[in-house]
């Protein structure tokens, strides 16, 4: 493909997300290595980019089990968003909401509720109340709970 650079990053990173949803992992997993491997060869791109592709890597590291790789994904999102947090606070948002997630698989409760919570307190009041990652944050936050044995 003749495309810009960061057109590449973009093409690898859907044809990955693309094989993820066929459940092609292996083949997912070499797409976003492929962007991965173009973004930093060309210097990282906007911020948003790097944390989309990092996420999407964790994603597929999670869904091979391979939890702890995927954590490291995952914090490395949060950190780059973090460095910008006016511009990136969506980020951040689903950054913390994927960190909380895998330290769920990994049955660190505590910290993943933690990890919950954080996002769920970047809710502002700019933005609707019904978010999607409101609503992810509430449910995972609930099934926490049950892992942690506090029903009420």
């Amino acid at each position: 493909v003749n495309a810009r650079p960061e057109d590449r990053i973009w093409i690898e990173l859907n044809l990955g997300r693309a094989k993820h949803c066929q459940g092609l992992l292996a083949e997912a997993k070499q797409h976003c290595d492929q962007a991965y491997r173009l973004m930093k060869q060309n210097g990282l791109p906007r911020v948003h980019d790097s944390v989309v592709l990092l996420i999407y890597m964790g994603l597929i590291l999670q869904n091979e089990g391979k939890f702890h790789e995927a954590l490291k994904n995952f914090q490395e999102a949060l950190a780059i968003s973090q460095q910008h947090p006016l511009k990136n606070q969506i980020d951040i948002q689903r950054s913390l909401i994927a960190v909380g997630s895998c330290l769920n698989q990994l049955g660190q409760y505590h910290q993943s509720l933690s990890s919950y919570q954080q996002a769920l307190a970047m809710e502002t009041t700019d933005r609707p109340t019904a978010t999607p990652e409101r609503a992810v944050c509430l449910n995972n936050i609930g099934n926490v709970q049950v892992h942690l044995g506090r029903f009420q």
